[in-house]
Parts: structure tokens; C-alpha cells; sequence
């Protein structure tokens, strides 16, 4: 007898996620970005009673130019940066899971990656803002499953 193994896929689930940062201070303030790096991290996934519970964490790093200050360069042709991270945990149902099924959690950022300022000095360079974002986070169960003669048995 031949057992063959592959991944049924119990259910799956997109939801979308507004993610706002705190407050962010830019020291010096920035006058302009340079570059935005940005990765998500699923750090946790629980399943139970047809719940999948997950977490994560937007990590960002903002590179900027910082402002003038009475005209004159604060730090001419130096990058600063800034970094920040944005927790977040959510659930979605999937009925019909199980304890021992594998759960996939991946996330993307899809709109709205928006710097708010909160505070301009007097030359508008940005002292403070807050970080908004859409992500879309992607819920994937599957379970175990094992083939022999072309009958299905569960493992």
C-alpha cells in the first residue's frame, strides 16, 4: 500500500485592517522622506472553537531629510530616520477547524500608507505625526490528509 499526504484546505478568510500609529517625533523635523521601508510580522496564530486568533507587527522605518531652521540647514545632506512599530491582533471564524489543523497567516499593506503631521514648525517641517495604513490580512486553514487507493482518511 502507497499513502500519499497533501493539505486540505479547510477555509480561508481575507479581512481588511486600519492600523494608526502613535505619535511619531520627528528630532530633528523632517522636511522631507527619503525612502519608507515597511514589513509586517505575524508573531502569533491560536486556533479555537472555530476561531483563529492572530498578531502581528507593522514595523516601519521612515529615511528623512530634516529642515531648515531660520533658513539655515540644520544638517545638510544628512538622512535620518525614524523607527516605528504598529501592533495589531484580530480574529476571524472558520467553522469546522480543528486543534491539530495548520494555520497560514499572511498580511500586506494594500492603501492608504499616509504620514498625518500633527505639528509643522513655522517653515512647515513636520515635528509630529501619526502613521495611518490598510493592510489586508489573508487566513488560511488547512488540515492533513493522507490517500490510499483513492480513499480519503483523516490524520
Amino acid at each position: 500500500m502507497r499513502w500519499e499526504q497533501y493539505k486540505y484546505l479547510v477555509g480561508e478568510k481575507t479581512l481588511p485592517i486600519f492600523l494608526l500609529s502613535k505619535t511619531i517625533v520627528f528630532c530633528p523635523p523632517l522636511s522631507e522622506i527619503y525612502q519608507e521601508k515597511d514589513e509586517i510580522k505575524i508573531v502569533e496564530c491560536l486556533m479555537c472553537s472555530n476561531k483563529v486568533i492572530f498578531s502581528g507587527i507593522l514595523q516601519k522605518c521612515i529615511l528623512y531629510l530634516p529642515g531648515k531652521l531660520n533658513n539655515e540647514n540644520l544638517e545638510a545632506g544628512i538622512v535620518r530616520f525614524v523607527e516605528l512599530e504598529i501592533p495589531f491582533t484580530r480574529y476571524v471564524q472558520i467553522p469546522g477547524l480543528k486543534s491539530e489543523d495548520n494555520c497560514l497567516v499572511d498580511a500586506v499593506i494594500t492603501d492608504c500608507n499616509i504620514l498625518v503631521p500633527i505639528i509643522k514648525d513655522n517653515n512647515g517641517n513636520i515635528i509630529t505625526a501619526r502613521q495611518r495604513v490598510i493592510i489586508e490580512v489573508k487566513v488560511k486553514i488547512t488540515r492533513n490528509k493522507r490517500r490510499i487507493n483513492n480513499f480519503f482518511i483523516t490524520s
